[in-house]
């Protein structure tokens, strides 16, 4: 599936939900191993960026922050995928 667009509302629903991941273990698991649309949901994360966000295998949270930033990155410079 190829990046979704990412309002402003979803930069700062993702900036949380890494943040909540970074400092609590069971979620940073949850995020990386077993997230569901409704638990992504509850971040106020449009349908779009949820889907994305199950589609991306990462087997750390450094390496989906670095999956994020680059798709955030590209669409800042008009490469949105």
């Amino acid at each position: 599936m190829s990046a979704p667009y990412m309002s402003e509302e979803d930069r700062q629903a993702l900036d949380h939900l890494m943040g909540l991941a970074l400092l609590n273990d069971r979620d940073c698991h949850r995020l990386l191993h077993e997230p569901t649309d409704a638990w992504l949901k509850a971040f106020a994360l449009s349908e779009e960026v949820r889907a994305w966000l199950l589609g991306i295998s990462a087997d750390t949270l450094e390496e989906l922050a670095e999956i994020i930033l680059a798709h955030i990155s590209d669409s800042d410079n008009g490469l949105q995928n």
